[in-house]
């Protein structure tokens, strides 16, 4: 149901809408923390945001979540964990990301229990069949990586297909989450997931190809 032909795995390009910036604040904070940058797309309340500009202090952290309760939740938890290192971003990341971020500028991704888009009329929204994942590739340092983790198996083979032959990606983490008893979960659907006993894949690829390991 969800193999993809050879035409599916065609991707279309990403085409800049151009947008405006209207977040000026932005360009105040990114400076500061332009050695070690990385996005959050899809943080939902904030839990690992949280944890990991406090884990990480001289790295610097986009957290971005499109709807409006889930951002209103992010927001109370910043107000009792004020980081300097975390900015937070309430916006479709399609539209902010092309208006903030410049290309190479980028160390890595989190792309953590994205909507999957199980219906193949919907299969382009997937994050690595969409044209937007042009405009993260190019936005990523030479070595940067994309952190991505599903509870879908269906996305986690369609992932590490892309990412292997369409993308050209190496894949430096490929593995399975369900009895990891010392691992600590990162999102709340992750710490849902685990304690049903439910798969979650885990994903580490790099902008890096093998070639120039």
């Amino acid at each position: 149901m969800h193999q993809a032909s050879a035409a599916q795995q065609r991707v279309r390009p990403f085409k800049d809408i151009h947008t405006v910036s209207k977040d000026q604040k932005f360009f105040s904070w990114e400076p500061l923390w332009r050695e070690h940058l990385v996005v959050e797309i899809g943080c939902g309340a904030g839990l690992h945001p949280i944890r990991w500009t406090k884990q990480n202090p001289r790295a610097g952290m986009v957290a971005i979540e499109r709807t409006k309760t889930k951002s209103m939740a992010f927001e109370q938890r910043v107000a009792h964990h004020q980081r300097d290192n975390l900015y937070k971003v309430n916006a479709d990341a399609t539209h902010w990301l092309p208006a903030h971020i410049k290309p190479g500028s980028v160390d890595a991704y989190f792309l953590l229990y994205p909507n999957p888009y199980p219906k193949e009329s919907q299969s382009n929204k997937r994050w690595h069949r969409s044209p937007f994942f042009h405009f993260l590739l190019a936005s990523l340092k030479p070595e940067g990586e994309i952190h991505m983790v599903t509870n879908e198996e269906f996305y986690a083979k369609e992932f590490r297909h892309y990412c292997k032959r369409h993308w050209n990606l190496t894949t430096l983490v490929d593995r399975s989450l369900k009895g990891a008893s010392d691992f600590e979960p990162r999102t709340h659907f992750e710490r849902k997931y685990l304690a049903r006993e439910q798969t979650c894949y885990d994903f580490i690829v790099s902008k890096k190809t093998i070639e120039e390991q």
